[in-house]
This record gives structure tokens, sequence and C-alpha cells, in this order.
């Protein structure tokens, strides 16, 4: 019997694109986009999304798990391979959530195949680096952030160098035989090649402008998160027409959730129709909100 988690799709350029269906078949389509490092396999509690009606399919961005490499990438590129695979399966209207990383290509998604989404879901989101500059982008980030992207934007050779170092370390700290074994290994199975090229994607220009998306777009970012901090996601929420921003403590993201199950029950709920939960806003919150309108003066 075939694995519906290593499934293989040949693209129009004659790559190889891997992608997980983790069902049921008659759930409402949801397609997820991993961050970075990342592939199929970091899905989020699928069980809990079939139990609200919902199907997850995940997918490796190429250069990740089973997809072929496409060096030279950007965000946008993105659509072509969302689309052949929705095409593939048969489906024709969908939502599309997407983290970290993968927030600006599920916003990629909204610019160009809103026609067939329902709803598109950014979590822990990055905004645009070249719309805000560095000093605006990276001002409420943490150091160690701050070091990574600033290794990240010296190039590619640069990059590779220093993510196959902490790709090593991640691969020494998992516990042989785990769940998390499996999938740090399999996000790099051929390299950090696609780890790369997504961390140079969403610092270059993306090709498409946020103020394109036309789906009704909800963004959940955390008080917390300072990888992603609060700036980022209030800047794409004034820049995507109608975005709802949902800022909590409980959001998924960078930083540890208060309660996993409530989060994702919220997130998929809204894209399959529910309307975004009242969040209760307390002095963190609050804090962040007043420093992220400081960084923007």
């Amino acid at each position: 019997m075939a694995d519906a988690t290593a499934q293989i799709l040949r693209t129009a350029d004659d790559r190889t694109l891997c992608f997980a269906d983790w069902g049921p078949e008659d759930g409402y389509p949801v397609l997820a986009l991993h961050g970075s490092p990342g592939s199929r396999l970091n899905r989020n509690r699928p069980k809990l999304l079939q139990a609200l009606g919902g199907r997850l399919i995940t997918y490796d961005r190429p250069g990740y798990g089973r997809s072929d490499r496409k060096p030279g990438r950007r965000a946008v590129d993105c659509v072509a391979d969302i689309e052949a695979l929705a095409n593939a399966l048969g489906i024709g209207e969908f939502a599309v959530l997407g983290g970290s990383t993968g927030a600006p290509h599920a916003l990629a998604v909204g610019a160009r195949l809103g026609g067939r989404l329902s709803r598109l879901g950014c979590f822990a989101p990055f905004a645009p680096l070249p719309a805000l500059g560095w000093t605006r982008w990276s001002r409420l980030q943490d150091k160690q952030t701050r070091r990574y992207l600033e290794m990240c934007r010296r190039g590619e050779l640069p990059a590779m160098e220093f993510l196959s170092g902490i790709d090593a370390q991640k691969r020494a700290q998992a516990a042989p035989g785990t769940p998390r074994e499996t999938i740090v290994t399999e996000q790099t199975l051929n390299g950090v090649g696609g780890w790369v090229d997504d961390e140079l994607a969403v610092l270059s220009p993306w090709g498409f402008e946020p103020g394109e998306v036309a789906v009704p777009t909800a963004i959940w970012c955390n008080p917390r998160d300072t990888v992603t901090p609060l700036n980022h996601a209030e800047w794409l929420a004034a820049a995507i027409p109608g975005a709802v921003l949902v800022p909590s403590t409980n959001a998924p993201g960078h930083a540890r959730l208060e309660d996993p199950d409530a989060a994702w029950t919220g997130v998929y709920s809204w894209l399959l129709g529910a309307d975004v939960a009242p969040q209760r806003i307390g002095p963190l919150r609050r804090l962040a909100i007043e420093m992220a309108r400081r960084s923007r003066l």
C-alpha cells in the first residue's frame, strides 16, 4: 500500500515534488506550508483538523525532504507547485495556512490563486524586508535571530556553511528512534539547500506585493515572539486589504503555547469558516503593541 505521507508528483519543469495527504478524502482541504527548516512531516495536529471536518495536506518545498531543489526560487514561485498539487488531487477550492517562512509563500498563493482560495491564514509571519528596511525589520528581534539572519544575508555559500553547522547540531541532539529524529533527518535528507533557498527567498523581494492578496486573511501573532515580532504581523495586516490581526499569547509560532489544542482549534476553525475568537488583551500584549508602534516611528 502506498505511503500517503510520501507521495510524489512531477512538476511541469520535471522536478520531483513530495507531499503528504493526512486525510480524510472527504474533509475540506487545508494546504499547510511549513517553516524553515521543515518538510511535509512538520504537521500540526492533523487529527484535530479532521475532527473539525478538515483534510490536511502538506508538501516539501523544493530542496527539502524528497522534493528536488530549485535554486534561486522566490516566494511567489511556490504558486505553480501548489496549483499543480491541488490539480493532481482533484481539489478545486481550498484554504491555505503558512507559518514563519511559510507565511510569505502562503501569501503568494493568496495573491496569485485567490480565485481558488476560501481563506488564508498566517502565523508568526515575516514581513517583506525590502518594504521595511533592515533596521526597522530587525528592531524587535532577539540577538540570536538577528545574527542568524545576518549570516543568511551574506549569500548562498556562507549561508550553506552556517546552516550545515546548525543542521549537524540538530541531528546530534535528536534522540535515535524518536519522531523528532525522523523529522530532523527528513527535512535535510539531501542537504540544506532547501533551507538556504528558503531564507534567501524570504530576505529577498518576494515577487508579489502583499496588497495583492484578495481573499479573507487572518494573521496570528504572539507578543512573546522575538523571531517574527508583532511589528511584522502588524505591517502585513495593514498592507493586506481586510486582513484580521489576531495577537495572542496563545498564538502558534516562535513562542511556547499556553494551550496548544486551543490554539490550533482556533486557527483551524477559522480556516474552515468560523469567526475569529476575541482575544484577551493582557499587560504583555499591550507592551508589545506599544513597542511595535514605536518601532514604526
